[in-house]
């Protein structure tokens, strides 16, 4: 609002000061009329530089301000012509009160325009008091018009079942709050809601049940959040709220409240502004918090500063440079020698600033940070570039290869844009690749999530449920994933236990019967290696086959294996020896 009143105290004076110096002389006072504009013009200006930083209040002031203002410089107008002239001015007051105020307020502000148009007109001695109708009749139907659009433009940004905020205007409160915001204060901060397994209540109880929860909801937490927050839904059974004037434990100690205040389970995401970014940059960060609180488990708040950590800085500064690729083979449990069909992709960085950082740790911070999608592409796009060396030394047989993929990257619109590129500018077939994706992903409300699986199989890509078992998709939507292959979690397989070798039988019979390959992971004994093998699992991976190595390193190994089998003129086993 400071800022659109700024624009017209400017458009206003200006008009002023011209029809100031065009006026012919007579009574009145053409050195008040000049003052007056100068005035409007330099209040314009300061509002447009510093208004959205000021109070609220200031912008009620200036708005009140005005129709006075033009009052005066009517009355002391020289001449007739310019005091007419500067009466049409009352307009831009209505069409700012219409634009920013509620409408009983508007209303009051073009009723006081009206009055002062009419009673500044029929003061003056030389124009008959009816002169000032036709700027008062255009005042208050400019006035009336741009409230109802204002109305309707308003109901635009108004979700029609809550009745809070919609993304578009959520979105455009928060870029107000951001406008607004000091560097140097205390920033704005966003919290996403999701609300846990949505979709089943409403397939279990229907549409009208969900809608009801949603309004619960809105209404409950409506009544909970300060004066000066803004609540919205801001798509499906996902809410966001704006904070100003909060710091993080504030924050977090409030969407804890919002939380506990419903009978609904749902997850939060929170974030903080950090000054000099987007609203989308904020909103994207709010995302990774939210993704991160339901991949560990839903039901809890994850907070995502931010303040870019030292390392996940050092880590965007030396990403490309500095990540590296080692391969872990994948073998045929039931074929002779455990012959190697497929090699995984894992990501190794050394960090100095922690040398002891694990990969998950990094991945973590990659999503923390935002550099996950930058990250994720780049591993596929080396990946692809050294799987040609690794088949040349490999043979003739097609050798497949596994990258993994984070949740938050495949619901990145450009993600199959850049899978596409990828393999069309690095030349890796199709059917040789196969993304792997925690289970968690796929869950039933990740409706992107499952739509970029999709497109990716359409492709010709196939799909690997990794870390299979440490979920909470049922096993009777197996049957509905999109998915090719199942990888089996490896504390199933270090469970040594009746118990734990029944499991392990079970998860076999299950993937045999619906035609799913699975793979068992993190073997790392003969013992293991041999109950599996019993078990009828096809495939599996882990120290016990092969330890992941440099793409150097394991091209040397199969060279060296199809030598001596070629020495011996029988078929290379294509398996590392035994760890």
């Amino acid at each position: 609002m400071q800022t659109t009143t700024g624009v017209f105290y400017f458009g206003g004076g200006s008009v002023g000061l011209v029809v100031a110096l065009m006026m012919a002389d007579g009574p009145g006072s053409r050195v008040a009329v000049v003052a007056l504009s100068t005035f409007a013009i330099t209040a314009g200006l300061i509002m447009v530089r510093w208004g959205p930083r000021m109070p609220r209040i200031v912008g009620r002031v200036m708005l009140g301000l005005g129709p006075f203002v033009i009052a005066t410089a009517i009355v002391a107008a020289t001449d007739s012509f310019g005091a007419i002239a500067l009466s049409v001015l009352y307009v831009l007051v209505a069409t700012d009160a219409a634009l920013f105020c509620p409408p009983v307020e508007a209303s009051l502000y073009i009723a006081v325009s009206i009055v002062c148009s009419l009673v500044s007109v029929a003061s003056r001695a030389d124009l008959a008091w009816w002169v000032g109708v036709p700027s008062a009749s255009a005042t208050l139907l400019i006035g009336i018009s741009t409230l109802v659009l204002a109305g309707w433009a308003g109901n635009a940004e108004i979700d029609g079942l809550t009745g809070l905020l919609n993304r578009r205007g959520f979105d455009r409160a928060l870029r107000n709050a951001i406008s607004a915001a000091d560097p140097d204060g205390i920033p704005p901060a966003v919290v996403f809601f999701d609300i846990d397994h949505f979709k089943r209540l409403n397939d279990i109880n229907g549409h009208s049940y969900g809608d009801e929860v949603l309004v619960h909801v809105a209404r409950t937490w409506s009544s909970l959040i300060p004066p000066s927050a803004r609540l919205g839904r801001y798509g499906g059974d996902e809410f966001a709220l704006l904070l100003v004037g909060m710091r993080e434990a504030a924050v977090v100690s409030c969407a804890e409240t919002l939380r506990d205040s419903v009978n609904v389970r749902c997850s939060a995401g929170a974030t903080s502004w950090n000054p000099g970014e987007s609203s989308s940059l904020m909103t994207g960060r709010a995302d990774v918090a939210l993704y991160r609180a339901k991949n560990s488990g839903r039901n809890r708040i994850t907070l995502e500063s931010g303040h870019r950590t030292p390392i996940a800085a050092e880590f965007q500064a030396t990403m490309s440079s500095g990540m590296k690729l080692a391969y872990q083979p994948i073998v045929r449990l039931d074929q002779p020698d455990n012959p190697i069909v497929a090699v995984e992709a894992l990501i190794r960085w050394e960090s100095a600033l922690k040398p002891d950082l694990t990969p998950m740790e990094l991945i973590e911070i990659a999503e923390a940070s935002g550099l996950i999608v930058d990250l994720d592409s780049l591993v596929l796009r080396r990946a692809c570039e050294e799987a040609h060396e690794l088949q040349a030394a490999f043979g003739t047989e097609p050798l497949q290869l596994h990258v993994n993929v984070s949740g938050l990257t495949l619901i990145d619109p450009r993600y199959l844009d850049t899978v596409s590129r990828v393999l069309m500018e690095t030349g890796w077939p199709a059917t040789q690749l196969i993304i792997e994706v925690t289970e968690t992903v796929v869950d039933a409300d990740n409706s992107a999530a499952l739509n970029c699986l999709d497109k990716l199989r359409e492709g010709g890509i196939r799909i690997a449920i990794d870390d299979f078992g440490t979920g909470y998709s049922s096993l009777s939507r197996l049957q509905s994933l999109p998915a090719d292959e199942i990888k089996l979690d490896g504390a199933f397989v270090a469970a040594s236990s009746t118990h734990g070798a029944s499991l392990l039988g079970a998860v076999a019979v299950l993937g045999h019967g619906l035609h799913m390959p699975t793979i068992a992971e993190r073997v790392e004994t003969a013992d293991e290696a041999r109950l599996l093998t019993d078990l009828g699992y096809p495939m599996a991976q882990g120290f016990f086959f092969g330890k992941p190595v440099s793409c150097e390193e394991l091209v040397r190994r199969f060279r060296d294996d199809l030598s001596s089998a070629v020495a011996r003129s029988v078929p290379r086993p294509a398996a590392f020896p035994r760890q």
